[in-house]
């Protein structure tokens, strides 16, 4: 029974039967959430999807300098293929970016990768 100022209950309900075992309240399961007209219309549901814009770090692109290559082949000697931890290494720089930086150089100087990765 819903006294005032209860809150409104919208699923299955539980009671006590006569020997006073727990049984679902039959009635509570066809309710129509229409006809008691508990859901308004208020028009198209509208998503605030700006609120997560700033969800991911967003780091501006950038040109690798001398020095930060240099870094990424100490951090690939030290961290192998965990470009994960390679990235913590860099502040600046996003998961992408490490990713890209480890693939390009793959391709340009195999080599100086291998040599990292085994060091």
């Amino acid at each position: 029974p819903e006294a005032a100022g209860a809150p409104t209950v919208l699923g299955p309900q539980l009671c006590l039967d006569e020997s006073g075992n727990i049984v679902l309240n039959q009635s509570s399961l066809s309710k129509s959430l229409e006809q008691d007209n508990l859901i308004q219309d208020t028009g198209p549901v509208q998503e605030a999807v700006s609120e997560y814009k700033s969800a991911y770090r967003q780091t501006p692109p950038s040109k690798w300098r001398d020095e930060e290559t240099a870094m990424f082949y100490k951090a690939l000697s030290l961290y192998g293929t965990d470009l994960f931890l390679v990235q913590t290494m860099f502040k600046d720089k996003s998961a992408a970016q490490i990713k890209s930086k480890f693939m390009k150089e793959q391709r340009r100087n195999p080599q100086y990768v291998d040599e990292a990765l085994r060091a």
